[in-house]
C-alpha cells in the first residue's frame, strides 16, 4: 500500500515540478521563424514577473493586435542605441515565442526612422553591452 501511495504521489507531483521548470527555462531564438513587425510604441518598461524573463519591454501596437517585445535584460544593451519612446513607429525583426500562453516577440533589430538597434546577434544570441536606457 505504501508502494502504491508513492507511485501515486510522483505521479501527481512530477508534472507540476514540470510545468515550473519550463516557466523558468530560457527562451530560445529560432531564427528559421524570424519575422518583421511594424507597430508603434505604446511603452517602454522593465518587466519582473513570474512566468516571463526579465528585462526591458516595448509595448508595441499593430494594426491588429498589441503585444510585448522582450529587448534583453537589462544588462544587455543594444549596438547603437538611442531612446525609444511612445509613439514612435518602429519595425521590430524577431522571433514569436509563447510563455503563459501569451506572445512576445524576442527582438533581434529594432528599426526607427534614426537607427538601427541590435539587441540579438545573427544566430539569435543576446548582445551585451553597457547598462544603457532603452
Amino acid at each position: 500500500m505504501k508502494t502504491l501511495w508513492l507511485i501515486l504521489t510522483a505521479f501527481v507531483c512530477l508534472p507540476a515540478v514540470a510545468l515550473a521548470q519550463a516557466a523558468r527555462a530560457p527562451l530560445r531564438y529560432d531564427r528559421t521563424n524570424e519575422v518583421a513587425v511594424r507597430g508603434t510604441v505604446v511603452e517602454v518598461r522593465d518587466l519582473a514577473r513570474p512566468g516571463t524573463p526579465h528585462g526591458t519591454y516595448l509595448v508595441l501596437r499593430t494594426p491588429t493586435e498589441t503585444f510585448n517585445v522582450h529587448l534583453g535584460p537589462r544588462r544587455y544593451g543594444a549596438r547603437g542605441r538611442t531612446s525609444l519612446t511612445a509613439g514612435e513607429p518602429v519595425e521590430v525583426v524577431g522571433c514569436f515565442v509563447r510563455r503563459g500562453g501569451s506572445p512576445i516577440l524576442l527582438a533581434r533589430e529594432v528599426r526607427t526612422a534614426a537607427a538601427v538597434l541590435t539587441y540579438r546577434n545573427g544566430r539569435g544570441f543576446p548582445i551585451v553591452g553597457r547598462r544603457q536606457q532603452p
